[in-house]
């Protein structure tokens, strides 16, 4: 993690920010865009574990959207939660004892420290 002194010179004010284009994003956008950044991980043919939560749902609903496009993938859940929408998607499932090898596992992190550890 990097620190810095700013003093307040450097600093910006957020007063008027609404009407300069510029917003923050919300928990939601940030979790489609790490959805959307892992989605661009996977290649075809890969053998992917499904976490569970929000993020994950967010990936698996992206996924999903390539499956349909032609992009083939197998895929095996972490819970039966995640199974239940991941099959209601028309994602192919499978479970660890047909594939106890899997290319990428995509989950979220509930927690992280400022090392980046989970």
């Amino acid at each position: 993690m990097v620190s810095r002194n700013i003093s307040r010179s450097n600093t910006c004010s957020w007063a008027g920010l609404e009407n300069s284009g510029v917003h923050a994003m919300t928990s939601d956008d940030l979790k489609r865009a790490a959805a959307h950044a892992a989605l661009g991980l996977i290649q075809p043919g890969m053998r992917l574990g499904l976490g569970t939560g929000s993020t994950a749902s967010r990936f698996i609903e992206a996924l999903a959207q390539k499956h349909r496009a032609g992009m083939a993938v197998v895929c095996v859940p972490t819970s039966e939660t995640t199974r239940r929408l991941a099959e209601s998607l028309g994602l192919p499932l499978a479970t660890l004892d047909d594939f106890p090898t899997l290319d990428v596992t995509v989950d979220g992190a509930d927690e992280i420290d400022p090392k980046l550890r989970l």
